[in-house]
């Protein structure tokens, strides 16, 4: 496996941000279809990555970008999001280049963000939600040691417009 970088995006990420999303549009669109909506053209994505920054500082959500190390462009992305503080608890939700799938770039990357959520930001649990087709996901959350916690039946709108089932799978802190 190619040595990786995982990282806070930044305001200097959208041209390849924005490659990013163009080169995977069409299974984002499946799986994303907030962020391949919104994410257009190279101005959308400046202003996707200006907001991903102050949501950060805000303790809103934060979103990781995946990089080689070798170089500067972004192959993949880890966010953190509907935080709810009281617990404290996150949803991740991650996506890899399509040329980079199956070789562990993802696994390492949701590894390293776990253990961020939990030592940096103090987080109690950790939940990922997917669709049940999703092999891929399904397998990056069981190798970072998450457990099903449910199916739900008709829980998630794609941007095709479909309806699909979700399973969840949890991990709380150690």
């Amino acid at each position: 496996m190619p040595e990786m970088q995982v990282r806070l995006i930044d305001k200097e990420d959208s041209e390849e941000l924005f490659a990013l999303i163009e080169r995977n549009r069409e299974r984002l669109t499946m799986y994303f279809p907030k962020t391949s909506e919104r994410i257009k053209d190279v101005d959308a994505a400046k202003k996707f990555a200006k907001q991903k920054v102050r949501q950060a500082l805000e303790r809103e959500q934060y979103n990781f970008v995946i990089s080689l190390k070798s170089e500067r462009d972004l192959i993949g992305m880890v966010m953190v999001k509907n935080i709810d503080w009281t617990i404290p608890k996150a949803e991740l939700a991650y996506f890899v280049d399509q040329n980079y799938e199956g070789i562990g770039i993802t696994s390492n990357a949701v590894k390293w963000v776990v253990e961020y959520c939990f030592e940096e930001l103090e987080m109690e649990k950790l939940f990922i939600k997917f669709n049940p087709e999703n092999l891929g996901s399904k397998r990056v959350a069981i190798k970072n040691g998450f457990e099903k916690e449910g199916f739900f039946k008709r829980e998630f709108r794609t941007g095709f417009g479909e309806l699909t089932d979700v399973e969840r799978y949890g991990l709380l802190r150690r």
